[in-house]
């Protein structure tokens, strides 16, 4: 009824009036969601006894039926005639259901080889196939007690009935399906919206993962890098201690450089002093020649002694200014293994800088999770909604299975009556065989007599065309 609904509500200043009150369409009704066709539609639990429609004036009956273009007026609904409503159904059938009553072809009966000739029982068949489909229309919009008398001797109130039924229905299902199909949009816009966030997670899983696996290949390094940093402070402390050491005897030899570097201006002056004394006293010896021969064999000794001393405190001297050196060669490699410790805490920062990095992106995975599982439980909750519609769908179409298999029942009494005919047809088929073959010996006994035997099968045919016919308008009676 999806097309059907589509012409009532596509063409403008649409005139179907609404049920009010206790007599309309009772809203607990479920419609089934797929569009087009008559297999679509399913009717509530009980249409008996829940489906209810307001009987429509046969003002409102007609301008609807013009709504969708079906040729319908006041005067066929007071005298309805089986002619007037074959056309009204057929485009009722055509406009719902998009099913005419001749696609049912000859070449299908045929493919079917139910019949030997199906070109005498074609009519019937669509006859049948149109009412079938006709009858599960109605039993879809609550008429279920259509049969092929409301087509062949229709009643003015039957037919305003079974009207009326079909454009409520119609309108009903106009009314909540726009409902439904926002209800069925949201949920796969959620569905869409989980799927997306399935995959983002996938994606930052694994990248995740890859970042573990990094840092995993990564510890051994870092391990490795820890414990040299752990040696180096080790070596740094050491050397730290050596340092110290060694600026205190810096500053030891400093102090000791010094006290010899004075200690010998102090020799040099007195050594420029004795030997200004000695060259005062040479000067003086002429004057006193017996006192100064004492003295001057003193001082070369004095003399020799100081020079000793002086050479004594020079080598002292070089052998501190070789340490001072040292210990500033001292200072070069500390230095260098403070550039080296740099370097090495500067890695380690980067590799903490790092772990932070994979601890936010870690939390962030985790948000990203969380707001996973409260769209998932949105989704829960839509699956359960869709799941009672489902309920209530699969009990719906439980009922109308049972009403179905009522009238699959019917159809199997008919089909029988048509076995039955069949039979008759086929016993016909027989008789006319044997005449056939009985006119065959005639013909090859004496061809003169031709003449007259092709006149009596004309005849024959002629007759059993008028039995034919008069068994197809009784079985459209029927």
């Amino acid at each position: 009824m999806n097309n059907f609904r589509k012409s009532i509500s596509g063409r403008p200043g649409s005139n179907i009036p609404r049920p009010t009150g206790t007599g309309g369409i009772n809203t607990s009704s479920n419609l089934n969601s797929g569009g087009g066709g008559g297999g679509g539609l399913h009717s509530t639990r009980n249409l008996q006894e829940t489906y209810h429609f307001p009987i429509l004036k046969p003002q409102a009956i007609v301008s609807c039926m013009s709504d969708v273009q079906v040729p319908c007026s006041e005067d066929d609904l007071a005298r309805p005639t089986p002619q007037k409503m074959l056309v009204v159904y057929e485009a009722f059938m055509d406009v719902a259901m998009g099913y005419a009553k001749d696609d049912c072809y000859l070449d299908d009966i045929q493919e079917m080889k139910i019949v030997s000739h199906p070109e005498f029982v074609v009519d019937s068949v669509r006859f049948y196939v149109f009412l079938q489909q006709l009858a599960s229309m109605m039993h879809d919009v609550g008429v279920n007690d259509f049969t092929s008398r409301d087509m062949t001797k229709p009643e003015a109130d039957r037919v305003r009935r079974v009207l009326s039924a079909v454009i409520n229905f119609a309108k009903f299902r106009e009314d909540r399906q726009p409902d439904f199909f926002a209800a069925m949009r949201d949920s796969d816009e959620v569905v869409d919206l989980i799927v997306h966030h399935e995959k983002e997670h996938e994606i930052m899983t694994q990248e995740l993962e890859n970042m573990k696996q990094r840092r995993i290949a990564q510890e051994p390094r870092v391990e490795e890098m820890k414990a040299t940093n752990q040696s180096l402070a080790l070596q740094m402390e050491e050397f730290k201690k050596q340092e110290e050491e060694t600026t205190r005897l810096k500053d030891v030899v400093t102090q000791e450089r010094a006290g010899l570097v004075e200690r010998n201006r102090e020799l040099t002056a007195g050594i420029d002093r004795a030997t200004k004394e000695l060259d005062v006293l040479q000067a003086q010896r002429v004057h006193v020649p017996e006192t100064l021969d004492d003295d001057l064999t003193l001082i070369p000794d004095s003399i020799h002694s100081l020079s000793v001393q002086h050479d004594h405190v020079g080598k002292q001297i070089q052998i501190k200014a070789t340490a001072a050196k040292r210990l500033e060669s001292v200072s070069r490699e500390l230095h260098q293994v403070r550039e080296m410790m740099a370097a090495t805490l500067a890695l380690l920062e980067k590799d903490l800088q790092k772990a932070d990095d994979l601890e936010t992106r870690k939390s962030a995975i985790e948000n990203r999770n969380l707001s996973d599982m409260t769209l998932t439980s949105k989704l829960e909750q839509t699956e359960r909604l869709t799941r009672n519609i489902e309920d209530k769908s699969r009990a719906l179409r439980e009922s109308t299975q049972q009403k179905r298999d009522q009238h699959d029942a019917e159809i199997a009494k008919q089909d029988q009556a048509l076995a039955t005919t069949d039979g008759q047809l086929m016993d016909s088929r027989a008789l006319l065989e044997e005449r056939r073959r009985k006119q065959a010996e005639i013909w090859q006994r004496e061809e003169k007599w031709a003449q007259e035997v092709t006149a009596q099968m004309e005849n024959l045919k002629h007759q059993f065309e008028c039995y034919s016919t008069e068994v197809v308008q009784a079985l459209r009676i029927n």
